[in-house]
């Protein structure tokens, strides 16, 4: 598989169905992110390192970092296509993009997401050029978004507050046995919500989440919240930590 072309971009078609949308009829950020990582998987199975090539290694993709730019989110039953392609590795990161087309053609979700590949017995980190040459020596020269996503500072601490409380189950788990991304972002999203007296007043443009460590069942994570005060009424923070320990960062901002 290596050692034949493999298609740089991918493309797949879809119509967000009843479960894909929230009460507003539009497509959930959360919906989005597992549309985007399904078309990962298939594309890098196309490259020969998808989730069955390398459990074989004994070593997954993990999702680090992801940033999203949003034009408008797109409606229940609304035909779409969803491309996405892997720009490079740098440093220990695989650079992937996504670009979400309504029917005009016309972009409406642009996001960029760092990977990182993980030994799940050491959960170490591993060099990518290492293990997947092939995949290290592409370079695509097309951005969706050209920024990679950096890591997000703390707002004052004095600003934040423990809001929440959440104790991990098994609806929260994937199948690397740790918490899904997605899940992180339902607690973020759950949270902006109930702080927001009219949440259908405003519209998300831009959402980023940094996974810094692990979650797994039991753990209790305390889920902390700037409602704004420190980072501009438009903007709000997220954080989930662990005994003190950060295992997730969200920056949302809306219009």
């Amino acid at each position: 598989m290596q050692n034949q072309p493999v298609q740089e971009f991918f493309s797949t078609l879809f119509q967000p169905s009843g479960h894909d949308v929230d009460y507003n009829k539009r497509l959930r950020l959360t919906s989005f992110m597992q549309k985007t990582q399904e078309a990962a998987e298939a594309h890098a199975t196309l490259y020969g390192c998808g989730y069955d090539d390398l459990i074989k290694q004994n070593i997954v993709w993990v999702l680090s970092r992801m940033q999203i730019v949003i034009t408008r989110m797109p409606e229940w039953g609304e035909p779409l296509r969803l491309d996405t392609w892997h720009k490079r590795v740098e440093r220990i990161f695989a650079l992937r993009d996504f670009i979400l087309y309504d029917a005009s053609e016309t972009p409406v979700i642009k996001a960029t997401c760092a990977w990182l590949l993980m030994d799940i017995h050491s959960r170490r980190m591993l060099r990518i050029e290492h293990f997947l040459p092939h995949l290290a020596k592409v370079n695509i020269a097309h951005d969706a978004i050209r920024e990679i996503p950096d890591k997000l500072n703390v707002p004052d601490e004095n600003r934040l507050t423990l809001d929440q409380n959440h104790i991990v189950g098994y609806s929260d788990l994937d199948l690397n046995n740790h918490v899904n991304n997605t899940k992180y972002v339902e607690w973020a999203l759950d949270l902006v919500l109930l702080e927001d007296d009219n949440p259908g007043l405003h519209t998300m443009t831009f959402f980023q989440i940094n996974f810094n460590m692990e979650a797994r069942k039991g753990d209790w994570v305390d889920l902390w919240f700037d409602p704004g005060t420190g980072l501009g009424w438009s903007t709000q923070y997220i954080e989930g930590r662990r005994n003190g320990q950060s295992l997730f960062q969200a920056i949302c901002k809306f219009e």
